[in-house]
């Protein structure tokens, strides 16, 4: 069988996005789509050692490991060593395992349609065939997902929130009226007290407190002197918005029984649902809003279960 590059390198690119998501999934971890897919793209490169004379086992075991390093690091940056080395673990199993599926669906099909060399898997498809396959797998998922969308009521869930190294644990309810998205992202938005989202987040900014543009001062005060004419006061850095996390603010309207409100709304690294009636654990790709009155339980739509 011939081995195209460009068709190695695009099936590659398939594989590997499927083996970063699977260890986003396994290790709790949230996986941005543009990073994801850069790491899949740089995964690839790795699968031209199928040109490369056969490796023997513990070799390949090397090849595997040095490209899992990179990729992994890429598609979820460094936070702290165990959680590195529990994401690189899990990536360099998966890898493994999907190799050993590709060598066994290569001798039953007697490498005829997929061939698998030095732990690379290659599928004997054309262009038009793959982006036809992409495609029809698109629409499975979305007709699956939608067949599969069986929202749970009722219980009581804990949810947990983690942002760096800092996490918080709160009690929800599970409610099928909150239907709050961001309006960018179209990501749902758990409603929580501010209280609760202060233990990560430290102080969180209303809705006319995000910026923090001072006023213009007096026109005097822009120079020095006419000399200095040309070099502004610190006042030119102080127009600049004051530093904060890496994680923005923003603003978003949210209606409520009394109303229409304004509320803040951000994005943790992790978000993980725990079901306490069934001890069952799901993570949650959401943002967290502020709720505008005290409420004893946070609020959420079980689709994002």
């Amino acid at each position: 069988m011939y081995v195209y590059v460009d068709i190695l390198i695009i099936t590659n690119i398939y594989v590997d996005f499927l083996l970063i998501k699977s260890t986003s999934i396994i290790t709790h971890s949230r996986l941005k789509a543009f990073r994801g897919i850069a790491a899949a793209v740089l995964g690839s490169l790795f699968s031209l050692v199928i040109f490369l004379p056969k490796i023997p086992s513990l070799g390949l075991a090397a090849v595997k490991l040095f490209s899992a390093v990179p990729v992994v690091l890429a598609a979820f940056g460094y936070e702290s060593r165990n959680v590195y080395f529990k994401r690189l673990f899990v990536f360099f199993m998966a890898s493994f395992i999907f190799a050993g599926l590709g060598s066994a669906a290569s001798s039953l099909l007697g490498g005829r349609v997929i061939v698998s060399r030095n732990g690379v898997i290659y599928g004997n498809f054309s262009m038009p065939v793959l982006i036809a396959s992409t495609i029809g797998a698109y629409a499975v998922i979305q007709l699956y997902k939608r067949a599969a969308d069986v929202s749970e009521k009722g219980g009581v869930y804990t949810v947990t929130a983690r942002l760096g190294s800092k996490t918080v644990s709160f009690r929800a309810l599970a409610d099928t009226g909150n239907s709050l998205r961001d309006i960018i992202t179209g990501k749902p938005v758990i409603i929580v007290n501010r209280g609760i989202l202060s233990e990560i987040f430290g102080n969180i900014p209303d809705e006319a407190g995000l910026l923090d543009i001072p006023e213009s001062p007096p026109p005097d005060q822009f120079f020095e002197n006419a000399a200095a004419a040309s070099k502004p006061r610190q006042y030119t850095q102080t127009l600049q918005c004051p530093k904060r996390r890496r994680h923005l603010w923003r603003i978003i309207p949210c209606k409520t029984v009394s109303g229409t409100a304004l509320i803040p709304i951000c994005r943790p690294d992790e978000v993980a649902v725990k079901n306490e009636e069934t001890g069952q654990i799901r993570t949650a790709d959401v943002y967290l809003g502020v709720s505008p009155i005290d409420c004893e339980f946070a609020v959420f739509n079980p689709k994002i279960l």
